[in-house]
């Protein structure tokens, strides 16, 4: 039943956060296979427990496994979303982020730049996610050389940050000077 296996993913989580990294993949790979079965491959469900594997082998460094993972999963993203919206930007990010890991800087640039685009049209030009995309769009340049871009970035999240924050706050100071 889809209730029981929503209780199963939040259960990997809890297993994820207690760093029983097994148990958690476990639960995750046993709800994919159930969710194949119920909607297909191409669901929604589908989608985020893959997306969800692929943090998780992001978090323990198995970069190739989260690459497929996070791939396949904004693959489905993409057929089922109308417009691009939440899910796109995440996948998106979180795929531009392993990307960094594995060194691919440009393949990282142009999908947190794809991600900034689709938050902008999204949310407005205005919203504090994009100050936090940001701040991962900064060492895709800097790692393939691109400067001063990073400094103008690192100071557009600033802003965003200041905007969301009081400038004196603890997350603010260390960067105001």
């Amino acid at each position: 039943a889809p209730e029981t296996l929503t209780s199963q993913r939040l259960l990997a989580g809890v297993y994820g956060n207690m760093g029983q990294n097994a148990a958690q993949e476990r639960l995750l790979v046993a709800c994919l296979a159930e969710y194949r079965k119920l909607h297909g491959e191409n669901h929604l469900e589908t989608a985020n427990t893959l997306r969800e594997l692929g943090v998780l082998y992001l978090t323990r460094k198995e970069y190739e496994k989260a690459d497929v993972a996070l791939t396949k999963s904004l693959a489905i993203v993409r057929k089922l979303e109308t417009e691009p919206a939440g899910d796109t930007v995440i996948g998106l990010w979180v795929l531009g982020g392993n990307y960094v890991m594995l060194g691919k800087y440009s393949l990282a640039e142009k999908a947190i730049l794809e991600a900034i685009e689709h938050c902008r049209a999204w949310l407005g030009p205005d919203h504090s996610l994009l100050g936090m995309l940001d701040v991962f769009l900064a060492p895709t340049y800097q790692m393939q050389g691109k400067l001063p871009e990073p400094v103008t970035i690192h100071r557009r999240s600033l802003t965003a940050a200041q905007r969301m924050l009081r400038t004196d706050h603890p997350l603010v100071t260390p960067y105001r000077s």
